[in-house]
């Protein structure tokens, strides 16, 4: 049996990307184009050679032959969504390995859980290092200003996190001062989880005192990221990272069944 081939450029193929045959490197060209929505112009009128020697000239002529043998954008749409899916369902494990959230009231941890999830969900992206941004741009979920309003917010809180290289340890406590919120509505023990955020954000300013170099304002700025994870609609990231995969169900009205199946 012949070796299969890459449809863009004829070097072997590493598999059906985007529904035709293609080498790893034209399915990572497409990828960022279309994650990124990248424009190109061509210099010689669109008549460039796209093969294994040339197919880095032009980046205008090898996108137009992408599209040409048929690669289709709305497959990435999918796993894009589909890696939303996993990020979201990563985030509930976690809540669902928290020894202090198990020894609370069973209802009191899917409340906190769906109070918390999408600020998690953004959290958690930063730090696997999962960028949001490119992602959403080049999802077709939600409405334009919907999704240019959550895009922004999503750069400006993943920024900040990256100028103050939260380490992990900074990680986990953010994570749980935004998923043990006393004021959580229907709470049947607020008083515990509200000795639990005492307790981490003592943790918290402890840990910071120790980092070197010793900074006296890093613990207000890492308090002050919460304002900007909650300032992220929840209704924004089920619009445009959820709607496709799960229709026009709540995802906290999910989160229950999530949350009783993980495994620990």
């Amino acid at each position: 049996m012949s070796e299969a081939l890459c449809r863009v450029c004829g070097d072997k193929a590493s598999g059906r990307h985007y529904g035709v045959p293609s080498c790893d490197g034209c399915r990572g060209f497409f990828k960022r184009s279309v994650r990124r929505g990248l424009e190109y112009v061509c210099k010689e009128g669109g008549r460039c050679v796209v093969d294994v020697a040339r197919r880095n000239q032009c980046q205008a002529c090898r996108l137009a032959k992408c599209l040409r043998v048929n690669m289709r954008k709305e497959e990435d749409d999918d796993g894009l969504h589909e890696g939303a899916a996993r990020l979201l369902f990563a985030c509930v494990r976690w809540a669902r390995s928290e020894r202090a959230l198990l020894l609370l009231p069973a209802e009191d941890q899917i409340r906190l859980l769906e109070e918390s999830w999408s600020e998690l969900f953004v959290l958690s992206a930063a730090q696997w290092g999962l960028d949001l941004y490119p992602v959403g741009a080049g999802l077709n979920s939600g409405s334009p200003d919907r999704r240019t309003l959550l895009l922004c917010q999503l750069r400006a809180v993943t920024g900040q996190l990256a100028l103050l290289r939260v380490d992990c340890v900074e990680f986990s406590c953010l994570k749980l001062l935004l998923l043990f919120k006393p004021e959580t509505p229907g709470l049947q023990d607020a008083g515990q989880v509200e000795s639990i955020q005492d307790q981490t954000q003592l943790m918290l300013h402890e840990y910071v005192l120790t980092r070197q170099p010793p900074s006296k304002v890093r613990f207000g700025r890492l308090l002050l990221l919460l304002s900007g994870l909650r300032a992220v609609g929840a209704d924004a990231i089920e619009e445009v990272f959820f709607r496709r995969t799960i229709g026009n169900i709540p995802v906290r009205r999910l989160l229950g069944d999530m949350y009783r199946t993980a495994s620990l």
